[in-house]
């Protein structure tokens, strides 16, 4: 009996040292964002600066999924584009999708697009889940 009651103890004490505890935050669902972007005469082959995202200091946000076409000559295009927010690759100009990618509160991150080939026209959108730190 007491071998049992002490493995208990041991094992109540360690999932709490190891768990969420009082210093650790949850996650709350907050809304989906969902944002675009556009550049005008973009250079090709690099990333080119479309605007930021700014965390707040009470939020996370995952970014699920992102997407690039360009227009040329009146001509849509969705291959051989990238998005790029910070260092992040989101989406690589070979089509693969690097997602989930993860946000910390309190920073402030640059996006980028990129496409390989000539265009008059870059358009990216990324699609993001805002969590609440609880």
């Amino acid at each position: 009996m007491k071998k049992t009651i002490l493995f208990f103890l041991i094992l109540f004490s360690v999932g709490s040292h190891y768990g969420q505890g009082s210093t650790s935050s949850n996650l709350g669902f907050n809304q989906i964002l969902n944002y675009s972007y556009f550049k005008s005469q973009p250079n090709t082959s690099e990333w080119n600066y479309v605007g930021s995202i700014t965390v707040p200091s009470d939020k996370i946000l995952k970014i699920t999924s992102g997407s690039v076409y360009r227009e040329s000559n009146g001509s849509t295009y969705a291959t051989g584009g990238g998005i790029k927010v910070g260092s992040n690759v989101i989406l690589s100009t070979s089509g693969e999708l690097l997602c989930p990618v993860w946000l910390n509160s309190n920073a402030t991150f640059n996006v980028y697009l990129l496409h390989n080939n000539s265009a008059s026209e870059l358009y990216g959108s990324l699609s993001i889940v805002e969590f609440n730190l609880e």
